[in-house]
């Protein structure tokens, strides 16, 4: 949001600092979905000369809509959001607008790919793409990290970087996959484990069916680019696309990456905040389970993303509650499944919004789990550190 611009600049300089300053490395970005609170720092953060330099760019694979609608709710929620060139160049190709940042190759995370994810993985290494190159190498190698992709599911490349002239190769895998770092002897250590929320199909039918009538045009898959920009040139267009969202709803769900940041199964791990807060017989279990923006209280949502992370639950020790501690996306019988240590919310006061919901600290606390607010604030930062053996 533009009011937290000045906090958010000043938290990417901290951490670029901590990498090691301007050019330093990044093996792995994570972008959960497509609002403008979750990319607009992309810009700061991967500058040339000031920022640091990122291997791999990882994000939900998304329909044309669904990168719409996240557009159409961040100008619903702030206005100045249609005048931020990024946020529009990436809901127009995200592989555009991530490859003026030159990462060696962005990755795709396909949902929906069958029975079972994470929590069931065969740890062979998956097979590189056919006309491409391994996506990670257990060698590392040019400066990259060790790594192997592990899982079920095919590698689909969708540009190579020669093909799309660039150098920058796009690719996508299922969340059936993990990307796993080795341990000594490279089996697998650390797991960064995906899982896709879909969103809800028919909020996004409503929605272009909306935004066709409001703006007149026809939103196909061939024009909807030519569109948008029409649309944001015309004096209202911006309003026409706030419209079209709160039209469907406040809290329209999209396409959300999960993701599971933990010990490999069958590993013991602990982890403790600095500083701590527990003895050293008392450390929570290392693994970190981030919800995205999820709907867990609807039943389908919550259930399969239980089911899809079912063998590393005993892992998680850390649970980021799903949509800012929003309400309409929690659920008190998932927190249970989970049984964290420790919840986080990442939220600061804005408009009117309850982030996080009051029935969700009521929930949290009354279950004896503290729950960690992170602002914009430096004091709430937290920060973990963990260790894994067998």
């Amino acid at each position: 949001m533009t009011r937290y611009a000045g906090a958010r600049q000043r938290e990417i300089e901290a951490y670029v600092s901590e990498l090691g300053g301007p050019g330093s490395r990044l093996d792995v970005l994570f972008l959960s979905h497509a609002h403008a609170d979750h990319i607009n720092g992309v810009p700061k953060l991967l500058a040339k000369g000031a920022g640091v330099k990122v291997d791999t760019v990882v994000m939900p694979l998304m329909p044309n809509a669904e990168r719409l609608i996240a557009f159409a709710a961040s100008v619903a929620a702030d206005p100045a959001v249609a005048r931020d060139a990024f946020v529009r160049s990436f809901t127009l190709d995200p592989v555009a607008a991530m490859t003026a940042y030159g990462p060696r190759q962005i990755l795709f995370i396909r949902g929906g790919d069958g029975d079972g994810g994470p929590g069931s993985l065969d740890v062979t290494p998956m097979d590189p793409p056919r006309g491409g190159e391994a996506v990670f190498s257990e060698g590392g190698g040019e400066g990259r990290m060790q790594a192997r992709l592990i899982g079920r599911g095919s590698v689909e490349v969708l540009a190579t970087g020669q093909r799309s002239g660039t150098g920058v190769a796009a690719i996508a895998i299922p969340d059936t996959s993990a990307i796993a770092l080795p341990a000594l002897d490279h089996s697998p250590c650390w797991l960064l484990a995906p899982y896709v929320d879909p969103g809800v199909t028919a909020g996004r039918r409503k929605f272009m069916t909306q935004l066709k009538a409001l703006t007149g045009r026809k939103w196909t898959a061939t024009s909807w680019g030519k569109d948008l920009g029409d649309t944001l040139k015309d004096k209202g267009g911006a309003t026409k696309l706030r419209k079209a969202y709160e039209a469907v709803g406040h809290d329209l769900n999209v396409t959300s990456l999960c993701l599971y940041s933990g010990p490999a199964q069958g590993l013991k791990g602990a982890a403790w905040r600095e500083p701590s807060h527990w003895p050293w017989w008392g450390w929570p279990a290392a693994g970190w389970l981030s919800a995205g923006d999820s709907t867990l209280r609807k039943a389908s949502i919550g259930d399969e993303l239980l089911r899809h992370f079912r063998a590393l639950l005993p892992q998680v020790g850390t649970f980021v509650l799903p949509h800012h501690g929003s309400e309409n996306n929690f659920d008190a019988a998932r927190l249970d499944a989970i049984s964290p240590a420790l919840t986080v919310v990442a939220a600061d006061a804005y408009k009117k919004w309850r982030h996080p919901g009051s029935s969700v600290v009521q929930a949290v606390a009354s279950r004896g789990l503290p729950m960690r607010v992170v602002t914009s604030d430096p004091r709430s930062a937290l920060i973990e550190r963990g260790r894994v053996w067998k």
